[in-house]
């Protein structure tokens, strides 16, 4: 399954670079394992807590909790990415990065 992380601009900015963008796709076998591959690369949670983010705006990125929560292929609210947009990226810059269980990433722009 494919679990999404979206990100929310914490202090009024998104993080993004080679590793992490506005939504971080990771395919795993369980929510779990997928929250362990999102921290590895960079995602943390309790930013708030950690003060590492904006207490008025909340945390940057949140956990996802269930095995339910993941689509069964590369998907951000439920649509597939190739259908997606995000408004809010910048021309040219990465909205998207997907993590493959076989270790490839690929990544969107707008």
């Amino acid at each position: 399954m494919f679990y999404c992380f979206n990100q929310n601009n914490s202090g009024g900015r998104f993080d993004i670079d080679d590793d992490v963008a506005h939504y971080v796709i990771i395919e795993a076998e369980s929510a779990a394992a997928a929250n362990d591959r999102a921290e590895s690369i960079g995602i943390y949670f309790n930013g708030c807590h950690d003060e590492r983010d904006c207490p008025c705006c909340g945390d940057r990125w949140y956990a996802v909790w269930s095995d339910d929560e993941g689509d069964e292929a590369p998907s951000i609210h439920g649509r597939p990415i190739a259908e997606a947009e995000d408004m809010f990226t910048p021309e040219g810059e990465p909205y998207a990065h997907v993590y493959y269980a076989d270790g490839r990433q690929e990544t969107f722009r707008s």
